[in-house]
C-alpha cells in the first residue's frame, strides 16, 4: 500500500512497530466469511491471495439487487475503518484458501499518538479519507463500498500537501492563480512525494535526469568531482531543505554534474517532465506562459559561461527567477487578469504598472497569498569622498525645455541609482548607470566591493507590495577639485548669505553650505547632488517627506550662471557662481 510504504521511509521502526503490535495475519478457507454485511467494523483487511466473493443486498447497501463481485488477492477492504467509524455494506466469503492480514484501527491510532514521525502525514491522510469518504454520493461519485472509497489514493489525498510545497516555488504559483485545476492535474498526473532516508542516494553524477526535485526539509551532501564537473578537485557542501534540484531536466536535456545524498530523513517531490509537458500540450491556460518560461531558462542554461556567469549546477543555473525569464507580454496579461482583479488596484495603477512592463523596467509575480507582487531589479551606487562623505542625488529638473528654471523642480533624497533592464547583467547596469547619471564623474571614479540589498514596501503608485533587489557598488572618488573649464558643474551658499535665507532651511543645518553639484542626464535634464556624512543621508532619507520642502528652497537659492561656449566643452553647460 502506498501509504505504508511511506511510513516504512519516513521511520523503519515506527513501520515495524505497526507490523509487531497493530496487525495480525491469518490463513482463512474456503468458505470462511471474512465479514457479515452490517457489522461495525474496527480492523482493515488485506487479502494477499485466493479468490472470494463479495456480496451487496438491498438491505444494507444502495443497490436495486443482489451484487456479486469475484475479489482476488492483493486486494485492501474495509480500509475506511481506519479513518471513520464504518459498518459494512457487504459481505465477503473465501472461495479458496487464502492469507489475510488485518490492520487494527484502535491500536494504529495508540501507534500513531506515540510516533511523532508519522503523526503528521497519518492525520492528513485520515483527514482527507473522511471527507471523500462523506462526499461520495452522486452525482459526485459513486457511493462508497467495502472494497472501494472514490478519490482515496495517497495522491488523491496527499495532493493538497504536494500542492502547498509546488506553489513555494514562483512559476507554479503563477499556475495556481492562472488556472488551479491545472496546478492540481499537475499534482495527481506528474509529482510524486517520497520519504528519503539518510544516506540513500537522490541521484547520482553523469547520470541523464528527466525529474526535477524539491527536497522540502532535511540535510544533504552535494558532491561534484573533476570527472564530471568543472571542478579542479573534489568539492562537497552541505544543503539544506527548501531547495529546488535539476529543475534544467523540466526544460532541457541535463545530465546530473554532482551526486547528493542525504544525511537525515528528508521529503522529496519529485516533477516528472514528459508528464508535465503532456499536461501542458492539454492545458492552452498554462501552455503559452510555460513555453515562454522553458525557452527563456534553456537559453540562460546555455550562455552560463565564465566569465559573463558561473557554470550551472544541478541546483543552481545562473539568472533563472521567474522575473528574469517571463516575458513583459505575460506579466501584462497577469495583471489583466482576473486572478488579480480583486486586489484593489486602481484603474489608473493597473496603467502605470503596465506602461512599467512595456519599458522592462520591473517585473511582476504572485506572492504566496497569490498577490500581485512587483519586482524593482536596481543597481545602486555609493560613492564616497576623501572625508567619508557620500554623493547623493537631491533632486532635478522634469519636463522642461533644457534651461536650468524651466520645469517642475523635483526633490528626494537617494544615492545614484537606476533599474536594471530585464536580462540586464548588473555589471552593465552599473557601467551604464556611469555613462548616462553620472557621466562627468565617471573618469574619477575607482569601482569597489558589490554587495546586495533586499527591501519590500507597498507601492502607493502602482497599489501593490514592491520588491527592491539593489545591487549596492561601492566606489571611492580620488579627486574633487574641478576647473572652471571642467564638465562638473557646482554651487553653493556662502555663510554671509545666511540673513537672507528663507527659514524652511534651518532645518539643514550646516548642510545647506555644502556644495551642490549639477549634471544633466541622458535627457537633458539638470540633476543636483551633493555630499552627505552617513548620519545626514539616513536622516534626511527615512524623514524624506519632511525634508522635500527645505530641499527645493535650498536649490532655488542657489545661483547659477550660464557659461559662454568658450569657456567650457558644451554651451549648453552651466558654470557655478562662487
Amino acid at each position: 500500500h502506498d501509504f505504508w510504504r511511506m511510513w516504512a521511509s519516513i521511520d523503519p521502526g515506527a513501520m515495524r512497530a505497526l507490523c509487531l503490535d497493530v496487525v495480525d495475519f491469518r490463513y482463512v478457507l474456503s468458505e470462511d466469511e471474512l465479514f457479515l454485511a452490517g457489522e461495525r467494523s474496527s480492523a482493515a483487511l488485506y487479502i494477499a491471495d485466493g479468490k472470494h466473493l463479495y456480496t451487496q443486498t438491498p438491505g444494507t447497501s444502495v443497490v436495486d439487487a443482489v451484487v456479486c463481485t469475484p475479489v482476488g488477492g492483493d486486494t485492501w477492504v474495509c480500509e475506511a475503518s481506519l479513518w471513520s467509524e464504518w459498518v459494512t455494506v457487504g459481505k465477503i466469503a473465501a472461495v479458496a484458501r487464502s492469507k489475510v492480514f488485518s490492520m487494527h484501527a484502535a491500536k494504529l491510532w495508540t501507534l500513531v499518538k506515540e510516533a511523532p514521525s508519522v503523526r503528521k502525514i497519518s492525520t492528513t491522510y485520515a483527514r482527507n479519507f473522511h471527507k471523500q469518504l462523506t462526499m461520495a454520493t452522486p452525482p459526485l461519485g459513486d457511493y462508497p463500498t467495502d472494497l472501494y472509497v472514490p478519490h482515496t489514493s495517497v495522491a488523491d489525498l496527499l495532493s493538497s500537501q504536494v500542492e502547498i510545497e509546488l506553489v513555494e516555488h514562483d512559476f507554479w504559483r503563477m499556475w495556481a492563480s492562472i488556472d488551479p485545476c491545472a496546478t492540481r492535474a499537475l499534482c495527481l498526473d506528474a509529482v510524486a512525494f517520497r520519504y528519503v532516508r539518510s544516506e540513500d542516494e537522490l541521484f547520482l553524477a553523469g547520470e541523464p535526469f528527466v525529474t526535477a526535485l524539491y527536497v522540502a526539509d532535511g540535510e544533504h551532501l552535494y558532491t561534484q568531482t573533476p570527472s564530471t564537473s568543472v571542478v579542479d578537485q573534489s568539492v562537497s557542501m552541505s544543503v539544506a531543505g527548501d531547495i529546488w534540484v535539476c529543475e534544467a531536466a523540466l526544460w532541457s536535456v541535463w545530465v546530473t554534474v554532482g551526486s547528493m545524498a542525504a544525511m537525515t530523513t528528508s521529503k522529496v517531490f519529485s516533477i516528472d517532465a514528459d508528464k508535465l509537458w503532456n499536461l501542458v500540450k492539454e492545458t492552452p491556460s498554462v501552455r503559452k506562459i510555460s513555453i515562454v518560461y522553458a525557452r527563456n531558462f534553456h537559453k540562460q542554461l546555455t550562455m552560463a559561461i565564465p566569465p559573463l556567469e558561473d557554470y550551472p549546477t544541478d541546483f543552481y543555473v545562473p539568472r533563472t527567477s521567474v522575473s528574469d525569464l517571463l516575458s513583459r507580454h505575460v506579466e501584462i496579461d497577469l495583471v489583466r487578469s482576473s486572478a488579480v482583479a480583486n486586489t484593489g488596484m486602481s484603474y489608473d495603477q493597473e496603467i502605470a504598472l503596465t506602461r512599467e512592463l512595456e519599458e522592462e523596467k520591473c517585473c511582476v509575480t504572485l506572492d504566496k497569498n497569490s498577490r500581485l507582487l512587483r519586482t524593482v531589479l536596481m543597481a545602486v551606487l555609493v560613492l564616497v569622498r576623501h572625508d567619508g562623505r557620500r554623493l547623493a542625488e537631491i533632486g532635478r529638473r522634469e519636463g522642461g525645455t533644457g534651461a536650468l528654471a524651466s520645469g517642475t523642480l523635483k526633490t528626494y533624497c537617494r544615492f545614484p541609482g537606476t533599474k536594471r533592464r530585464r536580462g540586464e547583467p548588473p555589471t552593465s547596469a552599473i557601467q551604464r548607470l556611469l555613462k548616462e547619471d553620472v557621466g562627468d564623474l565617471a573618469p574619477l571614479i575607482r569601482l569597489a566591493d558589490v554587495r546586495s540589498e533586499i527591501q519590500q514596501t507597498f507601492s502607493s503608485k502602482f497599489g501593490c507590495e514592491t520588491v527592491y533587489h539593489k545591487m549596492v557598488q561601492a566606489a571611492t572618488m580620488y579627486d574633487t577639485v574641478f576647473d572652471a573649464e571642467d564638465a562638473i558643474v557646482m554651487s553653493r551658499l556662502l555663510d554671509a548669505d545666511d540673513e537672507g535665507l528663507p527659514e524652511e532651511l534651518d532645518c539643514l543645518g550646516p548642510i545647506k553650505y555644502q556644495d551642490v553639484l549639477m549634471m544633466r542626464n541622458k535627457f537633458d535634464e539638470p540633476v543636483f547632488f551633493t555630499w552627505f556624512t552617513p548620519d545626514e543621508f539616513a536622516d534626511i532619507r527615512d524623514n524624506e517627506e519632511d525634508f522635500k520642502s527645505a530641499l527645493k528652497k535650498w536649490l532655488e537659492a542657489l545661483s547659477w550662471v550660464e557659461a559662454d561656449s568658450s569657456q567650457s566643452f558644451n554651451s549648453q553647460r552651466i558654470l557655478a557662481s562662487l
